[in-house]
């Protein structure tokens, strides 16, 4: 099934009950390019090949991520049942722009396998990572905590009022001392909810990298 911004949202319950119940995910993704064969090392450990990967596809940008739930229905008898999702990401660009690289052989591949970049362009799913969102979390919270501050302080209103709005005011406060964890799942963007709910489901046994 083919998830964009247009059908996120709506899908989204069903998605997340699904990585609940399956008894492994299968992730895959499309990039703006990739590390190129040449620089491969056949002989390198798994963190060694991961750490090659990661300094160059950081600079390139996943634009479609395939996930694949699989459930044991009947272990006996190699039973499964298996639904998958081809979600479409493109990030926000409200109030500024997203640099990324990219590398013409795998657009070229892309287009060739006939990816459907106009769906991509204008109606990816934006997302963000966990260190700008957290930023953005922490100052929109500073704002509000002033904001109700100066409230309470020209307030001409009756004791009743004040006393309403000083207790509004020790709440905001309580919510400024959350966790970074509550901060992201109280106010996740787009497709980083599907893969804080990844996380989630195996943090117990993997890490995920919020990038």
């Amino acid at each position: 099934m083919d998830v964009n911004r247009d059908n996120f949202y709506d899908v989204l319950p069903e998605i997340l009950n699904d990585i609940n119940s399956a008894d492994y995910v299968a992730m895959d993704g499309e990039f703006t390019g990739i590390l190129a064969l040449d620089k491969m090392n056949y002989f390198d450990t798994p963190a060694e090949r991961y750490k090659r990967h990661y300094e160059c596809d950081r600079h390139y940008l996943m634009i479609q991520v395939g996930l694949a739930m699989v459930r044991c229905l009947n272990p006996t008898e190699n039973q499964y049942s298996l639904k998958a999702y081809n979600f479409y990401l493109f990030p926000e660009n409200e109030t500024d722009a997203y640099d990324f690289q990219s590398k013409s052989s795998s657009l070229q591949f892309l287009a060739n396998n006939h990816f459907d970049f106009v769906q991509l362009f204008l109606q990816g799913i934006p997302f963000v990572c966990r260190a700008k969102h957290l930023e953005k979390l922490q100052k929109s919270q500073l704002s509000s905590s002033r904001h109700n501050n100066q409230q309470i302080s020209n307030s001409n209103n009756s004791n009743e009022k004040k006393s309403e709005a000083m207790t509004n005011s020790l709440k905001q406060s309580e919510s400024n001392n959350l966790s970074d964890t509550d901060f992201l799942k109280n106010s996740m963007t787009g497709f980083s909810e599907v893969i804080w709910k990844l996380q989630e489901s195996v943090s117990d046994s993997i890490d995920i990298d919020g990038h």
